[in-house]
């Protein structure tokens, strides 16, 4: 399944019994047990206007009731996002999840010497997600941030007012996300034992 370009996600699905990562696959199987002939090759004469729907696209391999499926999806006129929508419980938009995180700067001393303890401090900071052609930017503060995104790879930054490198997070479906830290350099160096800065 591709929601859009860098986003997308892969499911396994099996009814009966139901399981599978797909996030919804009850109700998946459930709405392909009520359909007539799910998968049926689709005509080839309807007539379609050509109206764009969205860069959604889908392949669903494997088998239904024994038969071979080998079935895509997507919604670039109306008659493909009539299918679209006709297998919407299959074809689920991908499931939310709240990313917390923190924007630390460090070192903060203005001398620190070898062996010596420097703390490392949350700092305000505006944080942009991106995923693919989404974005979302909230502002972190000493507390940290929390950040509600469509399940995916995510590619956080943060502007702070120094060099804060880029840290990728795994979000997709089936993967536990871990805490966003952002590590940011504040210039300041440790002081060697002839004095110079490291």
């Amino acid at each position: 399944m591709r929601w859009a370009p860098g986003l997308t996600d892969t499911w396994t699905l099996q009814c009966d019994p139901v399981g599978g990562t797909h996030p919804n696959r009850v109700e998946a199987c459930a709405y392909l047990d009520g359909l007539a002939a799910p998968f049926a090759e689709e005509p080839t004469d309807m007539a379609c206007t050509m109206v764009f729907s969205g860069p959604e696209r889908a392949r669903v391999v494997g088998q239904w009731r024994g038969s071979p499926v080998d079935a895509r999806f997507n919604r670039v006129d109306s008659c493909a996002t009539a299918r679209w929508r006709t297998y919407r419980a299959l074809l689920t938009e991908p499931g939310m999840v709240t990313l917390r995180g923190r924007v630390d700067l460090g070192p903060t001393c203005p001398v620190q010497r070898p062996g010596e303890d420097c703390e490392t401090i949350g700092a305000p900071a505006t944080v942009t997600a991106t995923s693919g052609t989404r974005h979302r930017t909230v502002t972190s503060g000493t507390d940290g941030f929390s950040l509600r995104v469509h399940r995916g790879e995510w590619a956080f930054t943060a502007d702070a007012g120094m060099h804060c490198p880029t840290v990728v997070v795994d979000a997709r479906v089936g993967h536990k996300p871990a805490p966003v830290v952002i590590s940011c350099d504040t210039g300041i160096r440790t002081v060697g034992r002839n004095g110079d800065r490291r």
